[in-house]
């Protein structure tokens, strides 16, 4: 549950970022947490 809930965070965090290095450093994070939990 606290996973999800900071997927969901993280995410809207991310919609919030105006600059490019921002998408950037969450596409990663994104990536991360995506080989983490498989």
């Amino acid at each position: 549950m606290l996973f999800i809930y900071l997927f969901f965070l993280s995410f809207f965090v991310c919609l919030n970022g105006w600059w490019w290095w921002w998408w950037v450093a969450c596409l990663f994070f994104f990536l991360f947490l995506f080989s983490f939990t498989c």
